[in-house]
């Protein structure tokens, strides 16, 4: 852990978090485990000082009361905050305990189960590896948030985090609009379009409407080549 500071790979939290959650055998939709997942985000997000106030006076500027501010959830401070991922030491503690926490607990949803699977014990050793060479850590000195609004009503700045941006895990910046001109470009001779996924087929819908097709019936959905969703020109 003595040369994570110099090190620049990092590992996508939200995969790291996944294959964290792999060592639970309880049901993914249940109070328990999100207790444990929200457990593992409070061990690897440290909120900035300065965020709680400043936070809590954007929301009495909303005339927000008290109580209502009391009652506010977390996903509302995950989005108006700004957090830091400390360095290894601590985020290896924060998860040590909360893994030793729910080790021996048992699902209370499945009586005579575990809450862990038999192998939580090798996940841990293996994920924590990655927490030890500082790929969750922020690298010391850089920002990790950009300005990207600001409330009309309070002054409230609103931040987005630079986390898991990388190219190759962040979409394309506009999807729809690529997707479009490649049908366009693709020529009259090629009338058929097929897609593997829901979100994809309905760009390629949209990009075959531009280019004056229209819906001539649907078959299953397979590999490039094969039959799919067929357009013909509409003149």
């Amino acid at each position: 852990m003595a040369d994570w500071a110099e090190g620049r790979v990092k590992y996508d939290i939200r995969h790291w978090m996944a294959n964290w959650a792999a060592m639970v055998s309880a049901d993914k939709s249940s109070y328990l485990f999100r207790v444990f997942m929200s457990y593992t985000s409070d061990a690897i997000y440290k909120m900035l000082p300065g965020e709680a106030d400043r936070v809590r006076s954007h929301m009495a500027g909303l005339r927000m009361d008290a109580a209502h501010i009391g009652r506010v959830g977390r996903r509302y401070w995950r989005r108006r905050a700004r957090y830091a991922c400390p360095d290894p030491a601590t985020i290896v503690r924060g998860l040590y305990d909360v893994f030793l926490f729910f080790r021996e607990m048992e699902d209370p949803e499945r009586p005579g189960h575990r809450f862990f699977t038999s192998d939580a014990d090798h996940i841990f050793l293996k994920e924590i590896a990655y927490v030890q060479q500082g790929y969750l850590s922020d690298p010391p000195g850089l920002n990790m948030y950009v300005r990207v609004g600001m409330s009309m009503r309070t002054g409230f700045i609103y931040f987005r985090s630079l986390r898991s941006t990388c190219v190759p895990l962040r979409p394309h910046p506009q999807p729809r609009t690529t997707d479009r001109a490649s049908v366009l470009r693709s020529g009259a001779p090629s009338r058929r379009t097929t897609s593997t996924s829901g979100r994809r087929s309905t760009r390629a819908r949209e990009g075959a409407r531009a280019r004056g097709w229209r819906w001539c019936g649907r078959t299953s959905l397979t590999l490039r080549g094969t039959s799919g969703r067929r357009w013909t020109p509409t003149r």
